[in-house]
């Protein structure tokens, strides 16, 4: 894939974000990069920035010798298309985590070399540069790169399980994004993951507990992803058939069709924006 996009348009970022791990939270960020690869024939970007503990990398059987670690240490950073050139399957360029939790700070943190830029932030604005779609897996914190990540989603996806602690914590980070952070909630997205297919009622039980729309639902699939998670290769293309693919490309096509939807849109008001000058000359 070329460097940069032809058209000079950023590319749309894709935040995933849990309240817990164990939600599926990787799965989705992996799955759906590949989703989208395969769906478009433009360039798609998976960065890791679950610092401490990220394993993206290896739900997509790279063995990278490069991370994020790298990118920020390098003499000029964000330059970050030799790093990633490393870390790329079915189609997607993965920037991994660091591979050792201790030097995350140097991410984030205290350890970073200029304490006062945002490598995240500089990091997501080039990968914007070179793919078309950027899809961030983020840690289940509200530290720097999390919170950088948050700001660039559109949309954020919010996972959550059925359990009581885990829809406890989804409602508390809820609460911060939207009344103390004041997000947009129409740009926020809870997904129910880990739901069994025969319980139909469950997401309407999740809604109502955490006072806010389920947006899609992920089913069960245990053996299949645990199946991805120790061979490396994605479920959506080992597992056709499972549920988990097929939601997995739901997602996919509905974020296209709003893109494309975006668009059109853009291109009408562009249209009469153009003609308004000579309908006032006539």
């Amino acid at each position: 894939m070329a460097d940069g996009l032809l058209d000079g348009r950023r590319g749309r970022v894709v935040t995933v974000f849990g309240a817990k791990g164990g939600v599926g939270k990787t799965t989705l960020a992996v799955n759906l990069s590949v989703a989208l690869a395969k769906l478009q024939p433009e360039p798609v970007a998976l960065l890791d920035l679950d610092l401490e503990l990220g394993v993206a990398a290896l739900f997509l059987g790279l063995e990278h010798k490069t991370s994020i670690i790298d990118v920020v240490r390098s003499p000029d950073p964000p330059a970050i298309t030799m790093e990633w050139a490393m870390g790329e399957a079915y189609g997607v360029r993965v920037l991994p985590a660091p591979p050792n939790p201790d030097v995350a700070p140097e991410v984030e943190g205290d350890g970073k070399i200029d304490p006062n830029r945002n490598y995240v932030e500089e990091i997501i604005e080039e990968a914007r540069r070179q793919a078309r779609w950027v899809v961030l897996d983020t840690g289940s914190n509200f530290r720097e790169a999390a919170m950088t990540a948050l700001d660039f989603g559109r949309p954020v996806f919010l996972l959550t399980t059925g359990e009581v602690p885990t829809l406890r914590n989804t409602g508390r980070v809820l609460d911060v994004l939207t009344t103390q952070l004041r997000y947009d909630e129409n740009n926020l997205r809870v997904i129910l993951s880990h739901c069994l297919q025969a319980d139909r009622q469950k997401a309407q039980v999740v809604a109502g507990a955490l006072d806010f729309p389920v947006w899609r639902e992920i089913p069960y699939d245990g053996p299949a992803a645990v199946e991805a998670a120790n061979t490396g290769v994605p479920v959506v293309v080992g597992r056709p058939r499972s549920p988990i693919t097929k939601a997995v490309w739901d997602i996919a096509q509905a974020l296209i069709a709003e893109v494309e939807e975006e668009n059109k849109e853009s291109m009408a008001s562009g249209s009469k924006a153009v003609q308004a000058p000579k309908e006032r000359g006539g």
